[in-house]
């Protein structure tokens, strides 16, 4: 499962890394109660929930050069080496938007090619 369907299912929010806004989240609750079971017995959620979340998505999360590579490699343990991920984003296609979606939401770990610390910098020095 996902960490931002598990995060969804056991907050009853969504992680703004996701481009989904607060205000969709009705949209993807429609089966709390099948949501619930499924993540309380230790299954995936409904395909339906899966679904209708990735439908929330920005478009440009289609085209990721990192898309279904799991999260790892852009959220290492503290002290760990973020290189991998960011090979992965330095001949990815959406990387502006990307970029420009973690410096508006001030998101952790690595998007756009750039860490958290590194995207700071970025923010520092264009204001």
């Amino acid at each position: 499962m996902a960490a931002t369907e598990k995060s969804v299912a056991a907050t009853g929010q969504i992680s703004l890394a996701t481009g989904v806004t607060s205000g969709a989240v009705a949209a993807i609750q429609g089966e709390p109660d099948e949501l619930y079971a499924a993540l309380a017995a230790g299954h995936d959620p409904p395909a339906s929930f899966a679904e209708r979340l990735a439908a929330l998505r920005p478009t440009w999360h289609q085209h990721a050069a990192c898309r279904g590579m799991g999260a790892g490699p852009w959220f290492p343990e503290r002290g760990s080496d973020s290189t991998t991920g960011k090979a992965v984003c330095a001949g990815c296609p959406v990387r502006a938007q990307c970029l420009d979606a973690a410096l508006a939401l001030d998101e952790v770990g690595t998007w756009g090619g750039l860490s958290r610390p590194e995207r700071l910098q970025v923010g520092r020095s264009a204001a």
